[in-house]
């Protein structure tokens, strides 16, 4: 192992060429594409599709616009957004650059000086006045400066493009001050308020989980390091005051609901199966047991009728995923939830659960004594359970109601996250039961 001195030059130097091909890379595809050339690319396909939303002449059929119109435009707006993202990082990037060399000089000093310590340099005494600068930085604050841009780099690499919560927030600022057809035809951003509010709140939680689990800290500390990203402007730079100032508030609340003993936030800890240990690699290791109280369901004794176990040939016929933002069933329709009833949100919702791995598996019959959300995994531990409203597979909200498994804040919010890292629209997340 270095010792700390060398280790940390080498992390700089590491960390300096990352910034350079970043930078090289970033001006060769600003230079090729060009942003000026992606929005006149946009505004042909949009006069594309106008033109055939205009009446069509007598005696023809009615125009419309094509699936490839409207894919093609949509890909040209995420290409767009894209590029504009990366040119606005590059000069926070020649700038982090520039600190990086000259703490790499200062690094440089240091080890010298480790080396030289022990022996004093032949002719030390009689050396004329030094040329170093008058404060040379220790090794403590090269450290301190190198954890503050080990924080930026992460919310960079767990939050692409921003993340969902400041996409969101683009958007609203690109409707405030519209460049195209399209965001001109949108109209300026409503009040985010409501059920607005509500989405917006599970975009920064997605958020959040996805920034603790890249740095593999605990989701307070996440929301505080989104909260300093976005105060020292690595974050948020082109959204809209007031927008900012509601995505910092959203993040305090987030700080203050997860400093809450972690017994608050699992009110019935002590009334569940005893934990069972998950072995490595399972994707969302946030599991909780089955109340207490329901165990032997499956053989009658507690609702009088044996609840349905599943086994893993069975379940796979519930097994649901996520396919270009949209829910399917096992057989590849898209899972609607219109015709479903459940015990707790009566119409219109499905019952669902999330084991540790990932698998999603729904059901719109949900039988009180006979099928609940146990019959999936069996009684086994699961990482989500709750209710979910699905309209031809488009996501419209979760929630975390089951009386099986009475899953926390943090059970629905990996269930929110893992909906929308595979492309999920934005829905209402119902944290209340």
């Amino acid at each position: 192992m270095l010792p700390p001195p060398q280790a940390l030059h080498a992390r700089l130097q590491g960390r300096a060429e990352q910034l350079e091909a970043f930078i090289k890379a970033t001006q060769a595809r600003v230079a090729d594409d060009g942003i000026d050339a992606l929005r006149e690319k946009i505004n042909k396909k949009e006069q594309a599709i106008a033109t055939s939303l205009l009446p069509a002449p007598p005696g023809f059929p009615p125009g419309r616009p094509t699936a490839r119109l409207e894919t093609e435009s949509a890909q040209l707006h995420r290409e767009l957004h894209s590029l504009q993202q990366a040119e606005a990082e590059l000069p926070a990037a020649r700038q982090e650059l520039a600190q990086v060399r000259q703490r790499l000089q200062a690094a440089a000093l240091c080890v010298q000086d480790a080396k030289t310590s022990a022996v004093p340099a032949p002719g030390a005494q009689d050396a004329g006045p030094s040329a170093l600068p008058t404060h040379k930085p220790t090794l403590g604050e090269l450290l301190a400066q190198e954890s503050r841009e080990e924080q930026a780099q992460i919310v960079r690499t767990a939050l692409q493009d921003g993340g969902a919560a400041m996409r969101r927030l683009s958007d609203r600022a690109a409707r405030r001050h519209p460049r195209s057809i399209a965001e001109r035809l949108r109209g300026s951003p409503k009040p985010m308020d409501g059920q607005r509010l509500d989405a917006f709140k599970g975009l920064v939680r997605a958020d959040v989980l996805a920034l603790a689990k890249t740095g593999r800290i605990e989701p307070r500390l996440a929301a505080g390091m989104m909260r300093k990203a976005v105060e020292e402007g690595t974050l948020g730079k082109t959204v809209l005051p007031e927008d900012r100032q509601l995505l910092l508030s959203v993040l305090d609340q987030m700080q203050e609901e997860q400093t809450a003993p972690s017994v608050a936030r699992d009110a019935f800890a002590g009334e569940r199966l005893p934990p069972v240990p998950l072995p490595q690699g399972y994707r969302y290791p946030i599991a909780v047991s089955m109340m207490a109280h329901r165990a032997g369901e499956e053989t009658g004794a507690v609702f009088g009728t044996k609840v349905a176990y599943l086994d893993a040939q069975q379940r796979q016929q519930y097994q649901v995923h996520m396919h270009n933002g949209k829910l399917y069933d096992a057989q590849g329709e898209l899972f609607d939830t219109e015709a479903a009833k459940t015990v707790w949100g009566g119409d219109g919702k499905a019952i669902f659960v999330m084991d540790p791995a990932g698998n999603m598996y729904a059901s719109n019959h949900h039988v009180k004594g006979k099928f609940h959300h146990s019959s999936f995994v069996a009684g086994a531990p699961v990482a989500a359970a709750g209710e979910f409203e699905v309209h031809k597979g488009v996501v419209k909200s979760i929630s975390r109601e089951s009386g099986h498994y009475w899953p926390t804040a943090e059970q629905l919010d990996q269930m929110a996250h893992h909906l929308k890292s595979q492309g999920a629209a934005d829905f209402v997340i119902n944290q209340e039961v």
